[in-house]
C-alpha cells in the first residue's frame, strides 16, 4: 500500500525526507511519469488539497476536479503525467481507494492488496492511472513517482 510517501516524493521536492522524519514509511518506487512524451500520449494528473480534512487528492478526471472545488477543495495543478500511450504490455495500473470512515485516500498497484482493502471495508475508486513499467522501458524517466 502506498502513503503518499514515495510515491508523488520526486514531484514534490524534499517530502521524503520530511515525511520520513514524521514517522511515514518508505514503501519504495511506484512507478514512472513521462512528461517529455508526446501530448497524445500522457495524461495530466493533478494534485487537490482539502483545506477541511488537510488530505490530499490526485485525480486525472477533468469533471471530478470540477466538482471538489466547488467544496472544500482546491486544485493545486498538474502533479504529474500518466502514459496512454500505445506500450500496453508495459505499464503498470495504479488503484485508487478510499476509506469512508477517515476520508483517506491510498494508491495501490498490488491487486492482491485491493482486494484485501475491499474487504475491509475500503472503496475502490474508478480512479486509476498508468505508468510505463520501468523494467521494460529503457527510454528513461522524466519523474520518478
Amino acid at each position: 500500500m502506498f502513503n503518499l510517501l514515495y510515491l508523488f516524493s520526486y514531484v514534490f521536492k524534499g517530502a521524503l525526507k520530511v515525511l520520513t522524519k514524521r514517522g511515514w514509511r518508505n514503501e519504495g518506487l511506484l512507478a514512472t511519469s513521462y512528461a517529455n512524451v508526446n501530448a497524445d500520449e500522457k495524461r495530466a494528473v493533478h494534485r487537490l488539497y482539502n483545506k477541511v480534512s488537510k488530505n490530499h487528492l490526485y485525480t486525472n478526471d477533468n469533471n471530478e476536479i470540477k466538482v471538489l472545488i466547488k467544496g472544500d477543495w482546491t486544485d493545486e495543478g498538474t502533479a504529474f503525467y500518466e502514459y496512454i500511450g500505445n506500450r500496453r504490455g508495459m505499464l503498470v495500473l495504479t488503484h485508487r481507494l478510499y476509506n469512508l470512515k477517515s476520508g483517506e485516500h491510498l494508491y495501490s498497484r498490488d491487486s492482491n492488496e485491493v482486494t484485501t482493502l475491499v474487504k475491509l471495508a475500503w472503496q475502490e475508486d474508478n480512479t486509476m492511472f498508468l505508468f510505463v513499467n520501468q523494467a521494460t522501458d529503457n527510454t528513461g524517466p522524466e519523474n520518478p513517482v
